[in-house]
C-alpha cells in the first residue's frame, strides 16, 4: 500500500480503563449501528484492559484493538489461547497503515511471549 503524501505513521500505545470514553468512540465511528440506548458496560466488563491499545496519529486515538483470553478445548484437555477483538479504525484514518500498526504489534508481542515460554521450558 502506498502512503499518502505526508501521512503520519500511527504509534500503538496501551489503553487504560481511563480512556474507555476515547474507545467507545473509535468503536462508534468504526461500527456505526443503531445502538442508541445499548449500555455498552456489560462488554466492558469482561475486558482485558492490560491487552487493550490504541492507535495514536499526532497524539489522537484512531484506532483500537483488545485481546481476550479464553480456554480452547483440545484433545486430552485445555489450553490457554487469545482472541483478537474489539479492532476498530476511524473512517477518516482508514487505509493509511492504521490496522496493519495494530496487527504487526500484536505480532511482536505474541513471538515475544511464545519466544519467553519457549525460553521457560528449556530452563
Amino acid at each position: 500500500m502506498t502512503e499518502p503524501t505526508g501521512a503520519q505513521q500511527p504509534t500503538i500505545v496501551p489503553l487504560s480503563a481511563d480512556r474507555r470514553d476515547d474507545l467507545m468512540e473509535i468503536d462508534t465511528w468504526a461500527f456505526p449501528l443503531d445502538d442508541e440506548g445499548l449500555d455498552p458496560e456489560p462488554a466492558l466488563l469482561g475486558f482485558e484492559w492490560d491487552r487493550t491499545f490504541g492507535a495514536e496519529v499526532d497524539g489522537r486515538l484512531v484506532g483500537i484493538y483488545s485481546v481476550y483470553s479464553h480456554r480452547m478445548p483440545v484433545p486430552g484437555g485445555e489450553v490457554p489461547t487469545a482472541g483478537l477483538t474489539w479492532v476498530g479504525v476511524h473512517p477518516q484514518f482508514r487505509r493509511r497503515g492504521v490496522l496493519t500498526a495494530a496487527v504487526t504489534h500484536r505480532e511482536a508481542i505474541r513471538t515475544h511471549r511464545l519466544l519467553l515460554t519457549a525460553i521457560d521450558r528449556e530452563v
